[in-house]
């Protein structure tokens, strides 16, 4: 098993079963949890809302007068936001008063109750402004508030926060938000870290047998420097490498150029895929459904290729009966194409984790901003691993290798 340092980061490793794999120097780095569309999404939406100065002594009552005004409105839910907030908790640009507001009655009523000298006040976080109007708060409020109070128009976070670190940058920016440890955009951060505690150790293993994967079939000019790898993790101490694959987008083709697509059904992924099925059929008492007993070579290059690929395959790290891929672990040297990463997500991994980013043609990652500052088009952003539209949902990483050797192997526009 191998060891880590308190980063986190691979510092030595033995093989997980090395009497079973290829002896491949483990990579040192981290991993980095991919976030959702949803996550990204949430990010950037904040909305306009009103907030104002009243009394302590009034705040349950002007809290049952809104409330009221509201229950039969179809009003936007602003649960993550407290509903009232003292002066000191105030974010800074609140206190300092620079902000859009409106009087709610006569000015010359409030000459005297100047906000900054009240002590017995808190601030009140009514509605989003498009849930009330002026006069209908100025209407609840003036039954119960003694004060003229000041309505101010300030932006608020639409939806919850996926981090108590985004709660707190929220807090200090917009209003003080409050992170109820959950996650409703993407899987619960207790279920990411107790599956990066589990992989952790052993990544920079399966990801160094990745590249070699893909190493393989480049070298014998079958495809590009792509690799995959697929493991079976019983629990954290006992996982094993049941597949692997470089990719072979050339082998079976005329031409052979860097600028040739080539065989898209050999990406390494797909060939990965195929080799899991194979070998789950060679293990099932009777031939499974769609896969041919027949060795001879075929468009998915679902067989072995290279020695590494045949060591792997030949070996009985694979359990009788089982399922597609289900939740199995697949390590990438590259973040898979759109139809590599529907793929993946079809055959019903767990986890997915891979090293480069692609963000012209990778379908894993949801963030769209610009990688290159002089490039015309954003990344596309479909973040594939966790839409709810989709019936199947996995985790996500990226590993990012301490190594600054290993340069880009594909261009940004190839599908890997």
């Amino acid at each position: 098993m191998s060891a880590s340092d308190a980063t986190g980061r691979l510092v030595a490793s033995t093989l997980p079963n090395e009497n079973a794999y290829p002896a491949i120097a483990p990579l040192t780095g981290r991993l980095v949890a991919l976030r959702t569309k949803a996550e990204i999404d949430a990010s950037f939406k904040a909305i306009d809302a009103y907030v104002v100065e009243i009394p302590k002594k009034s705040a349950n009552t002007v809290l049952i007068n809104i409330d009221e005004a509201l229950r039969l409105r179809d009003t936007v839910n602003l649960q993550h936001l407290r509903r009232f907030v003292n002066s000191d908790n105030l974010p800074p640009y609140l206190a300092a008063a620079d902000q859009t507001d409106t009087r709610l009655t006569d000015q010359n009523a409030a000459k005297d109750t100047d906000p900054k000298q009240r002590k017995d006040t808190l601030y009140f976080l009514v509605c989003a402004a498009s849930a009330l109007s002026v006069e209908d708060i100025s209407t609840r409020l003036s039954s119960c508030c003694q004060l003229s109070p000041l309505l101010h128009t300030i932006k608020v976070p639409l939806l919850p926060p996926i981090s108590a670190e985004q709660a707190e940058k929220w807090s200090w920016d917009y209003w003080p938000t409050v992170y109820k440890n959950t996650n409703p955009f993407g899987p619960h951060p207790s279920i990411v870290a107790r599956a990066e505690t589990q992989i952790r150790q052993e990544a920079g293993y399966f990801m160094g047998l990745a590249r070699s994967a893909g190493a393989a079939t480049a070298s014998a000019l079958k495809g590009r420097n792509i690799g995959a790898v697929v493991v079976d993790r019983d629990n954290p101490q006992n996982s094993k490498v049941i597949a692997l694959a470089g990719d072979a987008r050339w082998n079976m083709v005329s031409v052979s150029t860097e600028s040739d697509s080539g065989n898209v059904m050999a990406h390494a992924a797909m060939r990965v895929i195929g080799l899991v099925a194979r070998k789950r059929q060679k293990r099932s008492d009777s031939p499974s459904r769609g896969v041919s007993g027949d060795a001879s070579p075929t468009a998915f290059a679902d067989e072995p290729l290279t020695e590494l690929e045949r060591s792997v395959y030949e070996g009985t790290t694979l359990k009788s009966g089982g399922y597609l891929c289900l939740e199995l672990e697949i390590y990438l040297t590259h973040e898979p194409c759109v139809m590599c990463s529907m793929a993946i997500l079809h055959s019903r991994f767990g986890r997915v984790i891979f090293e480069e980013r692609m963000p012209k043609t990778g379908g894993l990652s949801a963030e769209q901003e610009k990688t290159d500052p002089e490039a015309q088009t954003s990344a596309m952003g479909y973040g594939l691993f966790w839409r709810p539209e989709l019936n199947w949902k996995l985790l996500a990483w990226q590993w990012l290798s301490d190594e600054k050797l290993y340069p880009t192997t594909a261009a940004p526009d190839v599908h890997a």
